[in-house]
């Protein structure tokens, strides 16, 4: 007998999980995982669905002079709890390198 048909991924990009700190406006975070095209990640503060959001990813060791910054644009586009901290999925709209703080 057949199982239930696939479910299909919506998700654009493939994921890494990696652990990279967040820099936020008012706080921070921690990724489980990030993409091309998003990023997933753990957080005390409070978001609503589909408001925008700026964030810097932070590259600690890709360069040696000190970390690298990856300053993003976007939307966050879904919510979810995770072992008492919030866990917020933002779609990336725009991002470039920042060598120094964001």
């Amino acid at each position: 007998m057949p199982g239930p048909p696939a479910v299909s991924d919506r998700r654009q990009a493939q994921r890494i999980a990696v652990p990279l700190s967040v820099e936020l406006e008012n706080g921070k975070g921690i990724t489980r995982d990030v993409s091309t095209a998003g990023v997933f990640f753990l957080t005390d503060l409070s978001f609503s669905i589909d408001t925008p959001i700026k964030l810097c990813l932070v590259l600690e060791r890709v360069d040696p002079v000190g970390p690298l910054r990856v300053r993003c644009q976007g939307r966050v586009v879904r919510l979810e709890r995770c072992n008492g901290a919030r866990g917020v999925a933002v779609a990336i709209a725009s991002h470039d390198l920042e060598p120094a703080g964001c």
